[in-house]
């Protein structure tokens, strides 16, 4: 009911390139095998290269100066980005002018999925985006000996010291193990409905359906819980971790897979050119802080998306769908022969315009009626509600700039001498108490 479009039997019209490159368009001629093969690896060579040494470091470290990327700070995170940026949307295009001379085949062609299948995928990706950033941060605040020492003192014992860690290290599979399967299962257990079990059709009424700004305003308010959750980390912005900060689910104080640096190394060592130690770009290390608040990044770009691209510019005659005049409820057609006439690749073709409305289909079976409404809301309604999820991104890098400001000027703020008084009482009450206690 929050999103109407998970009830789209349209082909989805936005290309997939991990299956169209490897399984759906895999070509029959051995040349372009190989070319494909070739430009993957550039693909994997470039987008780290480019993302370590050009975004990560002389744009993000040196130029902005951001305490989060200082060092190596971050840059597994933003070389994934930089590569995952490569391979969907530099990729498809060079390897399509190769193999049919054109910019739209076969790489970017549309998806062989429909919108409800890829919104099932999507809610099943989000799903556990949002498990593994509870679990991670649960795992940061348990772990917390330093910031708030004397809170939840006993389950902190537990977590981090029964059975020698093991408790702390296996809890978390434990908890994404059940949870992350049981409400994906809920999701795809009723392939009828477009949100599974958790369609909310079965408990509210139809005077009760989401109107357009209202769905906007829930993606924006989404979007705002996710930047609280990057915000309230105690190290915010730099994300620096403990000396003794453990990765959630490992005994290892960082990430460290060094399996892409090696085959580097051996496949193009004996280039001479190249330096043996410029292979260790490619080592990919995060970590414990970076790594627990990955999903939640992930999950704040996703809401981004969702908003701007799914949410705030949806019409029901894209997606096969018309409202009702007297009430705004949306009805979703079902015939998917009629579909695939009226929305070739996708899109509507005008002159079957008019047969995509309530007076011409009546709400009759296959059809059915979702739980949204499309009415004729204000304007200023809908733009408030995304000018609010827009607008909290744009503060939450405001703030990462204002808080990197504060602490480089810190110092000159800070009276040393009080800072120094107050360290030698905090020393002699230590002392004290030292020798109260013997």
């Amino acid at each position: 009911g929050a999103d109407p479009v998970q009830d789209s039997y349209v082909n989805y019209s936005f290309f997939g390139v991990f299956e169209d490159m490897f399984v759906i368009k895999w070509p029959t001629e051995t040349k372009f095998k190989v070319t494909r093969i070739m430009f993957v690896i550039l693909c994997f060579i470039l987008g780290p290269v480019v993302g370590h040494f050009v975004i990560h470091g002389r744009i993000l470290r040196d130029c902005l100066g951001l305490q989060m990327f200082s060092g190596s700070q971050g840059s597994g995170v933003v070389s994934f980005l930089t590569f995952v940026v490569f391979f969907e949307y530099i990729l498809p295009y060079p390897i399509n002018y190769i193999e049919s001379g054109t910019a739209s085949e076969p790489i970017t062609e549309d998806s062989v999925f429909k919108y409800y299948q890829w919104g099932k995928i999507w809610q099943s990706a989000a799903c556990i985006a949002d498990v593994l950033s509870i679990t991670m941060i649960t795992d940061t605040v348990l772990q917390d000996r330093t910031v708030w020492p004397d809170w939840g003192q006993s389950v902190k014992r537990v977590w981090n010291d029964a059975y020698n860690g093991w408790v702390r290290v296996l809890a978390p599979y434990f908890f994404l193990g059940v949870m992350a399967p049981l409400i994906i299962y809920g999701l795809w257990a009723d392939d009828s409905r477009s949100n599974g079990l958790y369609t909310v059709e079965q408990i509210l009424t139809a005077h009760l359906a989401t109107t357009q700004w209202v769905r906007v305003l829930i993606a924006a308010i989404l979007t705002m819980v996710d930047i609280t959750t990057c915000l309230q980390d105690w190290e915010f912005p730099a994300y620096t971790s403990p000396a003794d900060f453990k990765v959630v689910g490992t005994f290892w104080s960082e990430l460290d897979i060094p399996i892409f640096s090696q085959l580097f190394k051996r496949l193009f060592g004996g280039i001479k050119c190249i330096q043996p130690e410029f292979w260790e770009n490619f080592r990919f290390r995060m970590s414990g802080k970076w790594l627990a608040y990955l999903p939640a990044f992930g999950a704040l770009g996703a809401d981004w998306w969702y908003l701007a691209r799914t949410i705030f510019p949806y019409e029901p005659l894209k997606f096969a769908h018309y409202a009702r005049p007297c009430d705004c409820l949306i009805f979703a057609i079902k015939d998917e022969d009629f579909i695939r006439r009226a929305y070739p690749r996708g899109v509507l073709l005008e002159e079957w315009a008019g047969n995509v409305t309530f007076e011409a289909r009546q709400g009759k079976e296959p059809d059915y009626a979702i739980h949204s409404k499309f009415c004729d809301d204000s304007d200023f309604k809908k733009y408030a509600a995304f000018a609010l999820g827009i607008g909290a991104g744009v503060a939450f890098i405001v703030l990462v700039f204002r808080a990197e400001y504060y602490w480089d000027r810190y110092s000159d703020r800070v009276d040393r001498d009080k800072v120094r008084n107050n360290l030698e009482e905090y020393n002699d009450e230590a002392q004290a108490a030292t020798v109260g206690d013997e």
